[in-house]
């Protein structure tokens, strides 16, 4: 539920906007009101609404200086004025909307809806953010999608247009993606490393680099992934730093 202050120092004027969330917005919660800066500021930071319909005009200042009093406390703000020359200004502080008096109850309800629109964005943004931040990994596989924990994969071998998933526990996963694919989506995770043009290793698994007979790369269950010349420096680099 949306919580919602009215800050105006007419008295008619909150009676009209009370009156339109109630049938307009009935999803909203309007958690109280006031007439002034001061009062408004107090009630602000008390009563933490998600947004403030506000006035510009008022007896002890005006709504810029409230906004610039509450700083980083600030709500949503969707301005309800009759003066129409401060909309750049309200712009500039990032207000939602500036809606002239008389007020179109339809176009406040656009102005709430948008803002509750962005509050929803902003929580999938951040689970994303989560997600994608953990150490899991979504697959498409041939099947449907499935959850890997990156540290379960040991290698990933190019076939194709395809690539196979080779896994710490013995399964393979066939998945109708290249390992350019992989490269991308594992590009912030430094220890997978990309030693030929057919592979991705997860460093985890390297039992020992070899030079002998050609440059290759022994994992822990024997399997030998050949290390392309052009990439010889770069991995033995890493890998001295790596096991530092």
């Amino acid at each position: 539920m949306c919580k919602i202050a009215v800050i105006d120092d007419e008295l008619d004027a909150r009676r009209i906007l009370s009156r339109y969330l109630e049938k307009y917005v009935p999803e909203a919660e309007m958690i109280g009101e006031a007439n002034g800066v001061s009062d408004a500021y107090d009630l602000i930071l008390h009563k933490e609404p998600d947004i403030i319909l506000l006035d510009i005009h008022m007896d002890d200042g005006n709504g810029f200086e409230l906004l610039e009093k509450l700083g980083d406390n600030c709500p949503k703000v969707i301005f309800t004025t009759a003066f129409d020359e401060y909309a750049l200004q309200a712009f500039r502080v990032q207000a939602v909307d500036y809606l002239l008096k008389p007020i179109d109850p339809e176009k406040l309800q656009e102005a709430i809806r948008r803002v509750n629109l962005s509050k929803e964005q902003n929580a999938n943004t951040e689970l994303y953010r989560k997600i994608f931040n953990s150490d899991r990994m979504a697959i498409p596989t041939l099947t449907g999608n499935q959850f890997l924990r990156l540290n379960e994969i040991v290698y990933v071998e190019a076939q194709g247009a395809y690539c196979e998933i080779n896994l710490s526990n013995g399964k393979k996963l066939l998945i109708s993606k290249n390992l350019k694919f992989f490269k991308e989506k594992l590009r912030s995770k430094p220890e997978f490393l990309k030693p030929h043009k057919s592979y991705m290793v997860n460093i985890q698994y390297v039992e020992a680099r070899q030079t002998d007979d050609g440059w290759c790369l022994k994992l822990v269950n024997g399997k030998l992934i050949p290390v392309a010349r052009g990439k010889r420096t770069e991995i033995a680099e890493f890998m001295e730093n790596y096991f530092l």
